[in-house]
């Protein structure tokens, strides 16, 4: 008697040598050819000669396609993880001369009361097997929070420095910074499009690294237009976003959370700020930046620390203890700082 069964290789081991079921059974690998290969595998497990637990890795899988499934009403009610081997597939077996891939497909189903998984028995027919879910965790369409929380670090290092340099030293390097920042978007957006709409499993790396190339290239060209660009018109930009920030603020503030009120909110401050700031400029590329870049700092420090406020509540709930009254601080003195020290250094620049 034998079975088969896909199971993943446990990081941070670059080797599978062996593989602990569910029910504390070990398994010990027999094709390791197979199994270097891959992060996950379709194998045959059973026991040798010996009665030893032994399993056989037959197809080996890199990563799976995640796809949400929506009803006719676009409700999500489930997920697709479409796994798609290495090796070349032939009535069920491995065939190396063969074009078609061996296809595992989990299949999430969304039931929200469930207390535990249910599977289903897997099933197989040819070069494609899969196996069904039914659990809460089959109601997440896509796992964002995650992704985020993954991110965060970088972007909280990224947002002190950006906001450090914006708050004590945007009247001089306020073209350059918006011009990085145009170069920055277009380099992810180009090659976060090009990853959904044309990379595939199969993608190499040689692809991969040809495709950033082109957006790095994208990206010097969008930030020499950008600082062109950032010559006469940055400081709108700055003061509009400031504009934007201090009206949803001002709401958040008062306890006003509605999401039609908080958009109008941020559009008539974009408009406000963009409209004063082309009358002040000056103020806006000192004090303006000091203001804008002291929030970016801030934010920034509530991404490596935590506790940034990000309701009407937090901003509220101050007191002893809590961390909201240190950003609140921070950004106060961050931003008396910023102002009084871009004005005495770069007043002459601001003009």
């Amino acid at each position: 008697m034998f079975a088969v069964k896909l199971c993943e290789r446990e990081f941070p081991s670059t080797e599978f040598k062996e593989y602990k079921a569910s029910d504390g059974t070990t398994y010990k690998n027999t094709n390791s050819a197979i199994s270097n290969k891959g992060n996950a595998y379709w194998v045959n497990y059973g026991t040798d000669g010996d009665s030893n637990d032994v399993l056989t890795p037959v197809f080996s899988f890199d990563s799976a396609n995640f796809t949400p499934v929506q009803d006719s009403d676009d409700k999500y009610t489930g997920w697709t993880l479409k796994y798609v081997s290495n090796q070349g597939c032939k009535d069920g077996k491995r065939d190396d001369t063969s074009a078609t891939p061996f296809v595992f497909t989990t299949t999430g189903v969304c039931d929200k009361s469930a207390k535990s998984a249910t599977y289903s028995d897997h099933t197989a027919d040819g070069c494609t097997a899969g196996v069904t879910i039914t659990s809460a965790a089959g109601c997440v369409a896509v796992d964002g929070a995650a992704f985020f929380k993954a991110i965060e670090p970088y972007m909280g290092v990224i947002g002190i420095l950006v906001g450090g340099l914006m708050a004590f030293a945007g009247a001089k390097f306020l073209p350059g910074l918006f011009a990085a920042t145009i170069g920055v978007f277009v380099t992810v957006a180009f090659y976060a499009i090009c990853n959904n709409l044309f990379f595939t499993l199969k993608t190499g790396t040689g692809i991969k690294v040809f495709v950033l190339i082109i957006a790095l290239g994208l990206s010097v060209a969008a930030s020499y237009f950008g600082y062109k660009f950032a010559s006469n018109w940055a400081v709108s930009v700055v003061a509009a976003l400031a504009g934007a920030m201090g009206f949803k603020l001002l709401l958040s503030l008062c306890g006003v959370m509605n999401d039609w009120a908080q958009l109008a909110a941020i559009i008539l401050g974009a408009v406000a700020g963009a409209f004063i700031g082309r009358k002040v400029t000056y103020y806006v590329r000192t004090i303006g930046t000091a203001f804008l870049g002291s929030y970016i700092l801030m934010r920034g420090c509530g991404f490596v620390f935590g506790g940034f406020p990000n309701s009407a509540d937090d901003m509220k709930n101050i007191h002893a203890g809590n961390k909201v009254i240190y950003y609140f601080l921070g950004f106060i003195v961050v931003f008396i700082g910023g102002s009084v020290f871009q004005y005495k250094h770069f007043h002459a620049l601001a003009m």
